[in-house]
């Protein structure tokens, strides 16, 4: 469950800073999310694997972003990140 409205201000910023393992998990969880989604989406705020479609804006992004750009994403397809990335903001506007 991703209550990223939450956390991706601190939590995962602070997570990229003193537990990049974690966070690369969960951006691989993220990445499952998308992949395996209807929708082609990343979670807005999935909740027991379904998307309850209750928060306004694309919380993973930042996630996915800020672990990226600090190098803490390891075995991922950059152009596979940006896709997801653009899908869920092109969907969610």
């Amino acid at each position: 469950m991703f209550s990223l409205w939450d956390t991706y201000r601190a939590l995962h910023p602070l997570f990229n800073l003193i537990q990049p393992s974690r966070n690369d998990d969960m951006v691989k969880s993220m990445m499952a999310h998308y992949n395996q989604s209807v929708h082609k989406m990343l979670p807005v705020w999935s909740h027991y694997a379904n998307e309850n479609w209750c928060m306004v804006g694309y919380h993973s992004v930042s996630v996915i972003a800020d672990a990226l750009i600090k190098g803490n994403l390891k075995d991922y397809d950059v152009c596979s990140l940006l896709e997801a990335c653009v899908n869920i903001t092109n969907k969610v506007l």
